[in-house]
């Protein structure tokens, strides 16, 4: 039996490529949560599960600074709520074995230098070959 099982590293990849593609939406571009408060005066869009943008209406500087972190709270939280509510749930992440993917890939790093190895043997032997009279 092969030690070296290409089907593990197929699901693997395959694993590792679903949960990209969960990241974007339809058009290829990463889903976006948006969040507001203070009726609108405190907007904040997040992506990637970071923020990335936060928008905020001059009226707000009237508000005092508790009144106005709290707003931004609010609405960062929204925002990081809103992105969570568009990407799909994943049960479990994905069960990467590391030790048993690094026996298989020594595997089949052994098994590719025994093959270069007869190949060069085979080309040797060819080349004298070729230069006998």
């Amino acid at each position: 039996m092969n030690p070296f099982d290409l089907g593990d590293l197929d699901q693997v990849r395959q694993q590792l490529r679903g949960l990209a593609s969960a990241a974007t939406d339809a058009d290829g571009q990463p889903h976006r949560g948006q969040g507001e408060a203070m009726d609108g005066m405190v907007k904040v869009t997040a992506e990637a599960g970071r923020l990335s943008l936060v928008e905020l209406n001059p009226r707000v500087m009237r508000a005092s600074s508790q009144e106005l972190a709290d707003a931004f709270t609010e609405a960062a939280n929204a925002a990081l709520t809103d992105l969570a509510s568009k990407l799909p749930a994943v049960s479990a992440p994905p069960s990467i074995d590391v030790a048993a993917l690094e026996d298989q890939l020594a595997a089949a790093q052994d098994q590719a230098r025994r093959r270069l190895a007869q190949f060069a043997r085979s080309v040797d032997e060819a080349m004298s070959r070729i230069e006998r009279p």
